[in-house]
């Protein structure tokens, strides 16, 4: 039987931004005791059907081998491919077909178990699937309740009483947990609309025994309060696995809080970790109809908020990433990014132990959190590579 959850969780619309930094630049300034200091940079050579940016990435270790492997989901041609960490070489490609029995329909994101067991989500499809590195299906999910009719011969909305679109990536990925997996939903409602937030419910659990799927939990009660602010407030949202203590930490941008779903229980509390020094509660923006994108961009843009939330299991840190206006930016056309990004570090207790200032060449992007270090992807001009700095927790 699929445990109760009364918790809330988060939604995703990918995000454009990426790391990106001048190697001649010193790239930190620190204002702590502990802090994040780059040592390294891993390229990753790329051919001309891949690209640095639409992807899904993992890593994974072989139990047997020992070699560790950088797996990327290439959504341009429907592919995940094998790169050893060691030699930055491909090892391995995995054609996905879309349609037929071993269809898998448009693959967006996937949680990588083993050789044999891949769960591969096609969120427009409102699917999942499971398959091994032959491409074979050996089982499909689909993510939507019983009552819910869908046509799956083109992109449309689920008829029925409600739906989310089930959605992960980067800052929220798929965490498989038991016989149970969790993902992100993004409501099938309004966006603009108060049911958006009064009905939405906004994380899905899939039971892998039964195939059922739970809705669970909306946003927080400040969003309900004031959901007039703009879409970028609304989804990015984040959120991080705990394996030591099998709970799940969701972040939202404009809220100080965390939020611990203990997966056991189904039960969720309100915690309140130490805080980015640069943080400050945002007065909501106008809800006239007639605002438009810019607008809601530029007040995104000139404001603080939260970006995302890691646990670095090897170090027994969080790290809490804040979006800042940046000083430096003058007019739209220098050559400056708007927002500029500190690392706030937490012990387990959510203490703060140190807040490291990113250099404003670096936005955030695609991260792995392996025994030596957090890798954060590198922005450069090249489309033949992909770039990940590695840095290191220094006290």
């Amino acid at each position: 039987m699929m445990k109760p959850i009364t918790a809330f969780c988060i939604i995703f619309i990918p995000l454009l931004f990426i790391l990106s930094c001048n190697n001649s630049e010193k790239a930190f300034v620190n204002d702590n005791e502990f802090t994040l200091v780059e040592v390294d940079t891993v390229h990753i050579p790329i051919d001309t059907v891949t690209t640095p940016y639409d992807i899904s990435i993992s890593h994974y270790t072989d139990d047997r081998s020992k070699i560790e492997y950088l797996i990327l989901m290439n959504r341009k041609n429907n592919s995940l491919q094998f790169y050893d960490w060691a030699t930055q070489k491909l090892y391995k490609t995995v054609s996905l077909e879309r349609e037929g029995p071993n269809g898998v329909g448009g693959a967006l994101s996937f949680h990588f178990q083993s050789w044999d067991s891949i769960y591969v989500l096609a969120s427009y499809h409102y699917r999942l699937s499971l398959i091994d590195t032959t491409a074979k299906v050996k089982q499909k999910y689909r993510l939507l309740k019983t009552d819910m009719k869908l046509d799956e011969g083109r992109v449309s909305r689920p008829q029925g009483e409600y739906s989310a679109l089930p959605s992960s990536n980067y800052m929220n990925p798929l965490i498989k947990v038991g016989s149970f997996i969790y993902m992100t939903g993004v409501p099938d409602l309004n966006i603009n609309s108060l049911e958006y937030y009064k009905k939405g419910r906004i994380g899905i659990q899939l039971s892998l025994e039964n195939g059922q799927i739970e809705y669970y939990k909306d946003y927080p009660q400040m969003y309900r309060d004031k959901y007039f602010f703009p879409p970028q407030y609304i989804t990015k949202f984040s959120s991080t696995y705990i394996p030591n203590k099998n709970k799940i930490i969701y972040s939202f941008p404009i809220d100080e809080n965390l939020y611990e779903l203990d997966l056991k229980t189904g039960n969720i509390n309100a915690i309140i970790p130490d805080k980015s020094q640069y943080f400050k509660e945002l007065k909501p923006i106008s809800k006239k109809a007639d605002r438009d994108m810019n607008t809601d961009y530029l007040y995104s843009v000139n404001n603080v908020s939260y970006e995302r939330i890691i646990y670095d299991q090897y170090r027994k840190v969080y790290y809490r990433f804040t979006n800042i206006p940046n000083t430096k930016k003058k007019d739209e056309y220098d050559n400056q990014p708007y927002v500029v990004h500190s690392v706030v570090i937490l012990d387990e207790n959510l203490k703060k132990l140190g807040e490291t200032i990113l250099n404003e060449r670096y936005t955030v992007g695609y991260h792995l959190c392996l025994p030596d270090g957090l890798y954060l992807q590198k922005y450069n001009f090249s489309e033949d590579e992909i770039a990940f700095v590695k840095f290191t927790l220094k006290n």
